[in-house]
């Protein structure tokens, strides 16, 4: 596993998972996996093995795909000692990290494959949120009660 010395610094990327952080080398993104497993209070040797071992597969399926060569699938980070990630695995690995987002991504997966769209309630909040006012969505007084 190589060492990554040189980085732009971690940042969020997906927002409903603020410490999932990462960070831009010259050649590739990662995933700070300790940082996360730190912030949800699991152990992160004992998960980042059970998340290598158990997800091996899609590991070895994604780095072929993506043409991501085995030494740049996981990195440490120098200064911190963080085990990284790339971040194609990010999705995988939230689903060993937190089984019940796994279940939610596959819910989500089957109902867009039924009617062909998803949105999550964050999502919609968001539209809704650029298309009202903050006096549209939260009216002083219920028009209905008299």
């Amino acid at each position: 596993m190589k060492a990554i010395e040189n980085h732009q610094g971690f940042r969020l990327r997906f927002g409903e998972f603020p410490d999932l952080l990462f960070t831009v080398t010259d050649a590739r993104t990662y995933f700070d996996m300790t940082h996360f497993l730190q912030s949800m209070k699991l152990e992160p040797e004992e998960k980042i093995t059970e998340f290598t071992e158990g997800f091996a597969l899609w590991i070895e399926h994604l780095g072929k795909m993506y043409g991501i060569q085995p030494d740049e699938r996981l990195a440490v980070d120098a200064a911190s000692g963080h085990f990284l990630a790339e971040e194609s695995f990010a999705l995988p690995f939230l689903c060993c990290a937190d089984p019940v987002f796994g279940v939610y991504l596959l819910e989500s997966m089957s109902q867009m494959m039924l009617v062909g769209i998803v949105c999550s309630d964050s999502y919609i909040l968001m539209q809704a949120q650029q298309r009202f006012t903050a006096e549209e969505l939260n009216p002083t007084s219920n028009p209905h009660e008299q």
